[in-house]
């Protein structure tokens, strides 16, 4: 079975994806994939990991600028100074960005290490072979969708639990993504949870093959 996680961004994704994990494990469910927790400094989320949730490691995946990392860390001083400079008509200055390795993606204000790419394959690639009863992806995004990024481990993820019925694989989209990412995949018809349901945690647990739900 394939399942969306839908909501907006910092909507509660990844949260509502890591309290299905917590409640699937306790269970006794396995769980394999990926999360991608981030770090949130006045408002603003200032850097992601990549957690292989077979094995609990980790690896950093993304930064921001260093223009975007200063506006975060600035504070209401920084918010107040862009708002007098846009009142005279003035740009706020560009700054400059970080420079990453040839194997990097920047995708909006963020830098996508090489090595939390391939880390993340890594793990994705590990959930193919061990066939997971919870398979997580955080987050099929737009690199995904353009065919970079974990877009070669998720076309192998989706073939496999269209064809593994005791399994169920959760791939976590923004909303504004969920139809061109149920279009790509041929997923048109796979139910969505939303992030902000209070219910969600129990419709997913609900929705496991009946030998992997919990209580069974």
């Amino acid at each position: 079975m394939i399942c969306f996680l839908a909501g907006p961004v910092q909507g509660g994704k990844t949260t509502a994806a890591g309290e299905i994990v917590s409640a699937a494990r306790k269970a006794g469910v396995r769980v394999g994939g990926i999360l991608c927790p981030g770090k949130i400094v006045a408002g603003a989320r200032t850097s992601i990991n990549v957690m292989d949730l077979s094995t609990g490691e980790a690896s950093p995946l993304a930064d921001p600028s260093d223009t975007a990392l200063r506006q975060a860390q600035g504070g209401e001083r920084r918010r107040t100074a862009h708002s007098v400079l846009r009142a005279q008509g003035r740009r706020k200055p560009s700054g400059r960005t970080c420079t990453r390795g040839p194997g990097s993606e920047r995708v909006g204000r963020f830098h996508l290490t090489e090595e939390g790419l391939e880390f993340g394959r890594r793990a994705l690639r590990s959930t193919v072979r061990s066939r997971a009863a919870l398979a997580v992806v955080d987050e099929v995004g737009l690199l995904e969708l353009a065919g970079r990024g974990w877009a070669t481990e998720i076309n192998r993820l989706v073939d496999e639990y269209r064809a593994y019925p005791q399994g169920m694989l959760l791939l976590i989209v923004r909303e504004r993504l969920l139809d061109r990412a149920r279009a790509k995949w041929g997923l048109e018809s796979a139910p969505v949870v939303r992030a902000d349901d209070p219910g969600g945690v129990g419709l997913v647990l609900g929705n496991l093959p009946a030998e992997k739900r919990p209580g069974n």
